[in-house]
């Protein structure tokens, strides 16, 4: 083989092996971008599910802080309140859930960052029963909360059933109850959340 065919057969193998290294290359950044977009929607998914989970706990807190009236509970879920609603609220569309549910923050929380909007959550009283005529009575709900990530594509919702124990029948309804977020000043209902977070 002369020289200048010698010189020709270098320059092809040097051209195959810079073609294959550049494929390489394109699909390691290919790698990376989809590991980058992967990484972004499992951040957003975290903090859809945070957000829900702060929505559980203050359905939580209003619980315990809000007078007990089964009244207040309905199939229309008024102000977010429900008694055996027809459907649940775990399958409502999200205009269902802003309008039929209590948005985040009403118990004086602290507001949550870089979300689409706040979660909202609803209670659903599911009954009482009072098991010794002598024995405090209980009274079960679920808390379901629905929240939303930084995109409003990406979403979480959570329920929690909490079972809390009534006033004995020889006290008002209130009297354990009695202290609602709106008599509170700002530093104790803070002071109550930070509690709850721990």
């Amino acid at each position: 083989m002369s020289g200048q065919g010698q010189r020709g057969m270098t320059l092809l193998i040097a051209l195959i092996l810079l073609l294959a290294m550049s494929l390489l290359g394109v699909s390691a950044l290919q790698g990376a971008s989809l590991q980058a977009r992967m990484a972004h929607s499992e951040l957003d998914r975290q903090a859809a599910f945070q957000a829900a989970s702060s929505a559980l706990l203050e359905g939580e807190w209003l619980l315990r802080h809000e007078p007990f009236d089964p009244t207040r509970y309905a199939p229309a879920c008024p102000e977010g309140r429900c008694r055996q609603p027809p459907t649940s609220p775990a399958t409502w569309s999200d205009a269902q859930w802003r309008k039929r549910s209590i948005g985040y923050g009403v118990s004086g929380a602290p507001p949550l960052p870089a979300l689409v909007e706040p979660p909202r959550l609803v209670i659903d009283y599911r009954g009482s029963e009072c098991p010794d005529p002598d024995a405090a009575c209980r009274a079960t709900f679920v808390i379901v909360a629905h929240a939303w990530g930084r995109r409003e594509t990406t979403q979480s919702t959570l329920q929690r059933r909490v079972v809390m124990p009534l006033p004995a029948k020889t006290e008002a309804p209130s009297a354990r109850l009695a202290a609602t977020s709106s008599d509170m000043p700002p530093a104790l209902v803070d002071e109550a959340w930070r509690a709850a977070r721990r």
